[in-house]
């Protein structure tokens, strides 16, 4: 019990999340309360992303879209007083996600969200772009 015990404090309390969505799905997630967030799609990039804003500093979170790779960054102020962060993003292929994510710890995370739909989009194209036998 001690063992365990002790490998369980030695685990960092919260890893790199990887999330399953599909077009038009709500993506369960968590954030950092007071630390930096980077939120990163796999085989594509976030086009826009649109959240409410308060006009009050302490009320409002900041997303930056990272142009390079199309990640976004999420940050949410000290004093920030709601459990979770809400925003809708659009990516480059046209898929959007509605994020609905709990605020917890403070260190940095890290979201890694997975569309089905994009790797048999990319499939289809693999398939449809091989040579005929004529």
């Amino acid at each position: 019990m001690i063992v365990a015990g002790g490998v369980a404090l030695a685990a960092p309390a919260f890893e790199d999340e990887h999330v399953l969505a599909r077009d038009n799905s709500e993506v369960a997630c968590t954030m950092s309360k007071s630390g930096l967030t980077r939120v990163s799609l796999k085989d594509d990039r976030f086009a826009s992303v649109s959240k409410l804003t308060t006009g009050v500093d302490s009320e409002d979170f900041t997303v930056v879209n990272e142009p390079n790779r199309g990640d976004i960054y999420v940050s949410v102020p000290e004093g920030y007083s709601r459990a979770t962060v809400s925003f809708f993003g659009t990516t480059a292929k046209g898929y959007v996600y509605k994020f609905s994510c709990r605020l917890a710890g403070d260190d940095a995370q890290q979201v890694f969200v997975e569309n089905k739909d994009v790797e048999t989009e990319k499939q289809t194209q693999v398939a449809s772009a091989a040579p005929t036998p004529q």
